[in-house]
């Protein structure tokens, strides 16, 4: 949140308050513009939408003002987008869909787990909005592979997606291979999309990942000790042979289990070799030890919930009191699953993408948008879980997975409402079949 702050200069208007001080208490209302507080921005595409609040306050001429402003700015950027999805459906009498699309937003989008997101300075919103933006889009363009307006959209989504967090750059990866593998028998129309959209989201995941700014190294620093001290070694059944995988010296079993915010870590680090340390060493520790993987999936997990952020929906005026015992949110459902169902349902969209892509090209079947939107979602949550996992670790592990659970929920609701909906379809066109054939 500080990082985004930097870039505006955006502070607590309350003098007393230290610019990078936390209030962990009780929110605060009122904040200013300062220049004079200088850091370290952090480029995302949440600075779209705080770039648009700066103006309309400089216009304004606000001295003090409130983060609702920029609450209701992204409010109205979701409801326009959510909108405009549902009568671009309409308009080609695609009512199911729109109904699905009006369903999404009211149940997930606006649920506190995510709207709460809206009066902050976290990049949770942007993730959500462009990931949600990424897979309309996708199904509309699929719908009508002609339409101009929808491929620009398309690609502007996925990009402002592999811009949002560092976690989400594999994203729009996938979300360009579901598109080309499932457009493909339009692909001369769509031939400069499956180009520009390959060329600027390999290119945007290339600078997420190597960019070097000076007040990111600390970042980089610690989402390595977090990931390799605090989550691979412990899930590791023979930390010794993970640890040469890995190219750490054996002295850095000492400390498995430690992360960033342990107790001198930050002033004397007690394994510096994990900083230059490759993730692409999982690899083979993955081959070396096939368990691992089922090791840390199940640490990671337990660690998913819950999908409510507990350091935001504090009361303004109570110290430590939260809206979460007073508010109806989906994350109440979440954290009642037991855990034997969290693994099962963790499992169950392999069996969706399996089936998808069994139904889809057996024989040349025509290809539904609805297929290619479900497995790039299905596989979206598990992009999301693992790279949440090994970029980051444990720490923040709910939050840095935040989009996994609105993605699969969203899923949800599509199979509930496409299941009957196409079962009907099918009865009637049997129905039909027989009438005709007895005439």
């Amino acid at each position: 949140m500080i990082r985004l702050q930097c870039c505006h200069s955006i502070w607590p208007a309350d003098e007393k308050i230290h610019p990078y001080s936390s209030t962990s208490i009780a929110p605060l209302r009122y904040y200013k513009i300062d220049e004079k507080t200088k850091c370290g921005c952090y480029f995302s595409s949440e600075l779209i939408f705080t770039s648009i609040g700066k103006v309309i306050l400089t216009v304004l001429g606000m001295d003090i003002f409130t983060l609702r402003i920029f609450g209701v700015i992204r409010a109205l950027i979701l409801l326009f987008t959510a909108s405009g999805i549902s009568f671009f459906l309409l308009n080609y009498r695609n009512n199911s869909a729109a109904v699905i699309n009006s369903l999404i937003f009211s149940v997930v989008l606006c649920d506190p787990a995510n709207s709460l997101f809206l009066n902050t300075f976290y990049t949770e919103f942007s993730a959500l909005l462009f990931c949600y933006l990424s897979i309309g889009a996708m199904y509309c363009l699929l719908m009508r592979p002609s339409h101009k307006t929808m491929a620009t959209i398309f690609l502007f989504a996925l990009w402002a997606l592999g811009l949002s967090k560092p976690q989400h750059v594999a994203l729009p990866i996938l979300f360009w291979g579901c598109f080309v593998l499932f457009s493909w028998k339009d692909r001369q129309a769509l031939k400069w999309i499956y180009l520009i959209a390959g060329i600027g989201t390999i290119a945007i995941a290339v600078f997420q990942m190597k960019t070097e700014l000076p007040h990111m190294k600390s970042a980089r620093w610690a989402n390595a000790t977090d990931t390799f001290l605090g989550a691979v070694l412990p899930a590791s059944r023979n930390q010794l042979e993970a640890v040469k995988i890995l190219n750490l010296p054996e002295d850095c079993i000492l400390c498995i289990g430690k992360d960033w915010y342990s107790p001198g870590v930050q002033k004397e680090h007690p394994c510096p070799e994990v900083f230059s340390t490759s993730r692409v060493r999982l690899l083979w520790l993955m081959i070396k030890q096939p368990i691992f993987l089922l090791d840390i999936t199940e640490m990671g997990l337990d660690k998913l919930c819950p999908w409510v952020v507990t350091y935001i929906g504090h009361v303004e005026g109570e110290k430590y009191d939260t809206i979460w015992g007073h508010q109806l949110t989906l994350a109440g459902l979440e954290n009642r699953i037991p855990r034997f169902w969290m693994k099962a349902l963790f499992v169950f969209p392999i069996i969706v993408i399996s089936f998808l892509l069994w139904v889809t090209f057996r024989k040349n079947n025509n290809i539904s948008p609805l297929s290619a939107i479900l497995t790039a979602m299905a596989g979206g949550g598990y992009i999301v879980f693992y790279s949440s996992l090994f970029g980051d670790g444990f720490v923040q592990f709910s939050k840095h997975s935040h989009l996994y659970f609105s993605i699969y929920c969203s899923m949800g609701i599509m199979l509930l409402v496409n299941i009957p909906v196409l079962s009907l379809k099918h009865w009637k066109k049997r129905a039909e079949s027989k009438a005709l054939q007895v005439y």
